[in-house]
């Protein structure tokens, strides 16, 4: 999900008016971002008056265990062995 709306939202409708792609909507309690209809053209954190909404990166580790701290990680030497 790229653009991500936080509990500071104050549920103002900027972000919903200025949305191009019409994938914002309110919510109770914050506004929601349809990440199938954005096309994170970036209005809607520049039009939040309160900076509620930021573009969060996807995570760049392409295997789960590199975000292992190297004090976690089994030792190769100590991993288990498939039965032939």
């Amino acid at each position: 999900m790229p653009y991500v709306v936080t509990a500071e939202c104050i549920l103002c409708g900027a972000c919903v008016s200025g949305c191009e792609s019409n994938a914002i909507t309110e919510g109770e309690t914050q506004s929601h971002i349809d990440v199938n209809l954005c096309i994170e053209c970036g209005t809607c954190e520049a039009n939040c008056p309160v900076q509620a909404i930021y573009y969060a990166e996807e995570s760049k580790t392409a295997n789960p265990q590199d975000a292992v701290p190297a004090d976690l990680k089994m030792p190769e030497e100590s991993k288990p062995t498939p039965d032939p």
